[in-house]
């Protein structure tokens, strides 16, 4: 099944475009503590960041605004319990991992900018196994409850309201 007929394999793209960008940030920090430092990986710091930033804000906001709430509104049975604290816990990990962005953000601000920057490897680490983490969670966690609690239907007005944000 492909993600047009799969409303739910359209959301998890977001997901897995998300998990892609870590991956090249730990590419991009492997050049940078092996002292790789010219023009292009300024260009590929300078691309990178701008992709992780446009879009991460976005998602976190889209799913704490729109995939939370329509989650809590299914609620029966004991879910209300674990989707509370699973959303809770969500939201935690988006406003940790917004704040160990900003260390890194610096570093690839700096690159970008032609200037060699101290790299703080455990900065880097912090923020891609954190996501990978995160990501890892709405994966195990979050996207088997909303395929089980939310229909098809309301899974695709869900999809077109967190993809219209902008590209994946």
């Amino acid at each position: 099944m492909n993600d047009s007929s799969n409303p739910l394999q359209s959301v998890l793209a977001v997901d897995r475009a998300m998990r892609e960008r870590c991956e090249r940030l730990r590419r991009l920090a492997r050049d940078l503590f092996a002292g790789e430092f010219d023009a292009a990986v300024g260009n590929r710091a300078a691309a990178l960041r701008l992709e992780i930033e446009s879009r991460m804000y976005a998602h976190h906001d889209d799913e704490e605004t729109t995939l939370f709430p329509a989650l809590l509104e299914t609620m029966a049975g004991s879910d209300p319990v674990c989707l509370r604290e699973l959303t809770e816990l969500l939201r935690a990990e988006h406003r940790a991992l917004e704040r160990s962005w900003e260390a890194v953000r610096r570093v690839l601000e700096q690159v970008e900018a032609g200037q060699p920057a101290p790299i703080d490897v455990e900065s880097f680490r912090t923020f891609i196994e954190g996501y990978l983490a995160h990501l890892e969670r709405e994966e195990q966690e979050l996207f088997p409850m909303v395929a089980r609690l939310l229909t098809d239907a309301e899974i695709a007005n869900l999809r077109h309201k967190l993809l219209s944000g902008g590209p994946v």
